[in-house]
């Protein structure tokens, strides 16, 4: 069974960090991955917080490319566009990896 870390995403997480600058304040990754080595499909989540109203379509064609390497990981990936309740808290809790 392949696993795969932090340290194997972080070029992937950099690059999408670039991506969605234009659109958002913040991200951060969140799930297992961020804990240590796990199997392939385990989930990765990406949070956003947006600087304005944004769709998920939005979302998912600016980070596209990135999304697709992390995919081809064997990861499932979940992405989260943020609301009032993923306050700082939240983040802290879910040991979060800040992105952007």
């Amino acid at each position: 069974m392949k696993l795969v870390s932090l340290k194997e995403l972080k070029a992937e997480l950099a690059q999408l960090g670039r991506l969605l600058k234009p659109i958002a304040m913040e991200a951060y990754a969140f799930g297992s991955v961020l804990t240590g080595a796990v199997p392939q499909e385990s989930d990765l989540d990406v949070l956003i917080i947006p600087k304005g109203m944004l769709s998920y379509a939005s979302a998912y064609e600016k980070a596209e490319p990135v999304f697709v390497d992390i995919l081809r990981k064997g990861l499932v990936l979940h992405l989260i566009i943020a609301s009032g309740r993923h306050g700082s808290a939240f983040l802290r809790q879910a040991k979060s990896y800040r992105i952007l």
